[in-house]
């Protein structure tokens, strides 16, 4: 349930931020980090978490732009790439975010267990403990 919420809180604070902040191509990395930091998930579930909402905010967007103007400036980024066409940069620009969405969840969440140690299980896993 942390993983589904993570998601799509990420996902929406992504969208959020890019009409507030939207000069900066990193912003949707901003609520990953916080996400990170704040959800209590596994390694491997926070860095798919990032992984998924980031990248998908990527492509989403991407291919939002590049539907307003026509795909003049994907073509043109396409000749210069050796992706071999459009849908090929645009998988391409979302695997870049997706790697940065991930990476950036994983170090908030690596940097959490730092500061306040790791969330272990008890042996009857009812409880939490630190």
């Amino acid at each position: 349930m942390r993983f589904l919420s993570g998601l799509l809180l990420n996902l929406i604070f992504a969208f959020i931020l890019y009409w507030l902040l939207p000069w900066l191509w990193w912003s949707a990395i901003i609520p990953a980090l916080i996400f990170g930091f704040g959800l209590q998930m596994k390694s491997w579930l926070s860095f798919l978490c990032g992984f998924l909402s980031v990248g998908l905010f990527w492509g989403i967007m991407s291919l939002w732009l590049s539907y307003s103007n026509n795909f003049i400036l994907l073509e043109k980024i396409d000749s210069l790439l050796p992706f071999g066409s459009t849908n090929g940069t645009l998988i391409a620009v979302s695997i870049l975010g997706a790697i940065l969405g991930g990476l950036g969840m994983l170090s908030a969440k690596q940097l959490r267990d730092i500061i306040s140690g790791p969330v272990v299980k008890s042996k009857n896993k009812k409880k939490l403990y630190r």
